[in-house]
């Protein structure tokens, strides 16, 4: 986690560094926020086969915050690192006796990404790939069975997510999307991240996101 913090603070310090002005590495050339949501689900060959063999199970979309800051770097590449959630609800329902299961399970990630973008027309297309780290969870947990209901809500850390959850700490995969310019300083863009590792130990499970946020420019 450690080393993942010192490489995110290097990678900021290059991001300001790639201004047009080279002889000033704090730079806001080029420099945005990003802010908004990503709604986030699982996908593999485990839920495929979760969903065959259960009748009344669905996978459903979650929605998460998701911010951070990109820097424009040479050559169209942009880098950028983000704090952004992921997750998936998981429902079951069974109407012969009245019962219904929901569990709802978010992530939290500190993510670095770098992407290629062309311009096209008035706006810009770009892929490229990203890579993660998992921060913090929480787990929603909630059933009812004629007419009772029961609830549950735990957090858990990088340690409880490891070792007591079989969770792997780290995810990679790629990430494509759209940036439409709305004027000078903001401007809307949609992407999608396809994961590449599995979110658990011998499940595989990986996450999928479709993220919509704000581009306030700096420089």
């Amino acid at each position: 986690m450690y080393k993942l913090i010192i490489v995110a603070i290097f990678f900021c310090s290059s991001l300001y560094s790639q201004g047009e002005s080279s002889s000033n590495i704090f730079s806001l050339e080029g420099l945005r926020i990003t802010g908004g949501f990503a709604y986030s689900n699982v996908g593999g060959d485990y839920i495929k086969d979760q969903l065959d063999d259960i009748d009344g199970l669905k996978f459903k979309y979650v929605p998460g915050l998701s911010f951070g800051l990109e820097k424009d770097l040479p050559m169209e590449i942009i880098g950028g690192i983000t704090y952004t959630k992921r997750g998936t609800k998981v429902v079951y329902k069974d109407a012969d006796f009245d019962f219904k299961e929901e569990s709802t399970n978010t992530a939290s990630y500190l993510t670095l990404y770098i992407v290629k973008s062309f311009p096209v027309g008035g706006f810009e297309i770009f892929g490229g790939g990203e890579a993660g780290t998992f921060w913090k969870g929480k787990y929603k947990y909630k059933q009812s069975y004629a007419g009772e209901s029961y609830s549950d809500t735990e957090t858990y850390d990088r340690e409880e997510w490891q070792d007591d959850l079989d969770g792997k700490l780290y995810d990679f995969g790629l990430i494509g999307g759209i940036t439409f310019p709305i004027n000078q300083q903001f401007a809307i863009q949609g992407s999608y991240y396809f994961g590449f590792l599995d979110v658990f130990e011998d499940e595989e499970t990986r996450s999928r996101s479709f993220k919509v946020v704000v581009i306030y420019i700096i420089g």
